[in-house]
C-alpha cells in the first residue's frame, strides 16, 4: 500500500507537466482594444438597407484602453469631417465587456441614431468588428449590424 501512493502522485506530477495549454490567439479585449474601429458598412438587420451613410458619420471613429484593474475609458473622434460643427472632437467614454468578450456597453453613444449603449459582438478579428444593436430610422427602433475596420 505504501509504495502505490508515491507511483499516483509521480504518475499525477507526470500528467500535470504534460498538459500545457494549446497556444491561444489574443482575447477579445485584447482585439478590441487595438486601436480606432471606424465605420466601414452598416445595415438594417431586417431590410439590409444601408444606413449611416454620411461621410461625416463615416469617418468617425472610437478606441478602447483595456482596464488593466483601472477604470476602462475609450473615446469617440468625430474624425475629419463633424456633421455639426459644434461637437466636440473627442468624446471620453467608459465602457465594459462582459466576461464571455460577446458583449460590451459604454456610456455614450457610438453613432447618430442610436438608442442601446450595450453593443452585441458578432465578429471580433484583429482588424475587423462586428456588432449588432439598436438605432431610430424613420421613427421606428430597428436593429442594426454595423462592420467597423481600423
Amino acid at each position: 500500500m505504501g509504495v502505490r501512493y508515491p507511483t499516483v502522485a509521480i504518475i499525477f506530477l507526470i500528467v500535470l507537466s504534460n498538459c500545457k495549454k494549446d497556444a491561444q490567439g489574443p482575447t477579445p479585449l485584447e482585439l478590441i482594444c487595438r486601436g480606432g474601429w471606424k465605420i466601414n458598412n452598416a445595415q438594417l438587420a431586417g431590410s439590409g438597407r444601408q444606413v449611416l451613410t454620411d461621410s461625416c458619420v463615416r469617418d468617425n471613429f472610437f478606441g478602447l484602453s483595456p482596464t488593466d484593474g483601472r477604470l476602462p475609458f475609450g473615446s469617440l473622434d468625430q474624425g475629419p469631417t463633424k456633421c455639426d460643427s459644434s461637437d466636440l472632437q473627442n468624446t471620453y467614454l467608459r465602457w465594459n465587456m462582459n466576461r464571455d468578450g460577446t458583449m460590451f456597453s459604454t456610456s455614450i453613444f457610438l453613432f447618430p441614431g442610436n438608442t442601446s449603449m450595450e453593443y452585441h459582438i458578432m465578429d471580433l478579428t484583429e482588424d475587423r468588428l462586428v456588432i449588432s444593436t439598436e438605432m431610430l430610422d424613420g421613427g421606428i427602433n430597428q436593429n442594426v449590424t454595423i462592420t467597423y475596420t481600423h
